[in-house]
């Protein structure tokens, strides 16, 4: 199969993918978080598709993405006036909520749960094809399973090549970090998976929000994609820094040292660009205080690594609070939990 990658009139591009989902085809499309693999959310078929396509478990349950909120209306069985109206806050944008299935929406698509996860992106072509294929679009991130989520339409087609027939050239995405995620079905409401908008962003609108910090058991089903398995890894190893700049800027230093041997690559802030010289590969994230150009950096540079054949990463991380939450849950499933804090 060869795959197209298309930007031009975006009109018909949207007839075209459009088509394609309807067929039981899949096509990759732009959002403003990361892109996502699309198919029929209410196909079991296309669905089946999508794990197969991705090396995904297929216990990781999908997200369906709508153009309108009243689309809500056949796909769950119930919703309150205050979620509805505390939704239409965040939407179009990267929120995704948890909320009881309808009957329609296949097995495949909520691993077995029963509960579904649906968000409404904000990229307006991809809110076109949606409407014009009048169906829910499921779509996880447009990568191998476990490799770092595609950014733009070059990172998608690296692991979607002749896999899929369509990409949706829609530029860089503007967020880089996939939504947070909100369980609407419990009290408090909890935030399955951090993301853009913080537990204080969520709380002017829906009230009482709390971070769910259980551990998934043996045999437990999720409710949204991110709770399981360890994601967004690069080839190579990867160690993340916590501590005062200071001390992790020496901790850089005599650890590349140490790394001397090995092609290692310092992902580290615009203040500490005096270290290019002292690595085989150097890539800034800007300016400390921008974490929103951070987030949108992420998954493009854990991908220039892999392309750049580095062997060891050293990556500074941030604080955890606000957007910095849902970086550093990317960051520690990127290195495995490899985690050294400066004390």
């Amino acid at each position: 199969m060869k795959t197209e990658i298309i930007k031009e009139d975006m009109d018909k591009i949207a007839d075209y993918a459009a088509s394609l989902i309807r067929q039981g085809e899949l096509v990759a499309i732009p959002t403003e978080t990361v892109y996502g693999l699309g198919g029929d959310g209410l196909s079991d078929i296309a669905c089946k598709k999508i794990f197969e396509v991705k090396n995904r478990p297929a216990d990781n349950p999908l997200i369906l993405h709508i153009s309108e909120i009243k689309e809500l209306d056949r796909l769950v069985k119930d919703v309150s006036p205050s979620v509805l109206e505390a939704v239409e806050n965040y939407w179009p944008g990267p929120l995704t909520i948890i909320l009881n299935k309808s009957d329609i929406i296949p097995e495949t698509v909520t691993a077995g749960g029963d509960t579904v996860a649906i968000r409404m992106p904000k990229n307006d072509i991809t809110r076109e094809i949606i409407q014009k294929a009048k169906v829910p679009i499921a779509a996880p991130s447009a990568n191998l399973s476990g490799r770092p989520s595609p950014t733009t339409a070059m990172d998608v087609y690296e692991d979607m090549q002749d896999k899929i027939p369509l990409i949706v050239d829609g530029g860089s995405c503007t967020v880089g970090i996939e939504s947070t995620v909100l369980d609407c079905t419990s009290k408090p409401y909890l935030i399955l998976r951090p993301g853009f908008y913080s537990k204080e962003d969520l709380e002017i609108h829906f009230g009482k929000v709390e971070y769910d910090k259980s551990i998934l058991k043996e045999g437990e089903i999720p409710k949204s994609p991110g709770q399981k398995y360890k994601h967004y890894a690069p080839k190579g190893r990867m160690e993340l820094i916590l501590g005062n700049k200071d001390k992790v800027r020496n901790y850089f230093i005599k650890r590349g040292e140490e790394l001397s041997n090995l092609k290692t690559a310092l992902i580290t802030f615009s203040d500490n660009e005096d270290l290019i010289n002292d690595f085989y590969k150097f890539y800034s994230l800007g300016d400390r205080e921008n974490l929103l150009q951070m987030a949108s950096l992420i998954f493009r540079i854990l991908r220039q690594c892999d392309e750049d054949g580095v062997e060891y990463i050293l990556c500074e991380g941030v604080e955890e609070k606000n957007l910095g939450i849902g970086i550093m849950n990317r960051l520690k499933k990127s290195s495995g939990g490899n985690l050294v804090v400066l004390e």
